[in-house]
């Protein structure tokens, strides 16, 4: 049923190309973004979760 109603609309074929040039445009974008972070920030974030210390106002984590 679902098959036989797009068939019927015309040019429904560019929609999947257009989604797939997204799609790698946004995956290439947050890809060259990681291979240029710079070496001090990755060393930052890292150790984000192994830092000791009292939780800050407004966090909600029960321990």
């Amino acid at each position: 049923m679902i098959r036989g109603i797009l068939e019927h609309i015309g040019g429904i074929a560019v929609f999947p190309i257009i989604a797939l040039v997204l799609f790698a445009a946004v995956f290439i974008g947050f890809a060259v973004w990681a291979f240029t972070m710079s070496r001090a920030h990755v060393d930052h974030a890292s150790r984000l979760p192994l830092e000791s210390g009292e939780p800050s106002e407004g966090d909600d984590r029960h321990e």
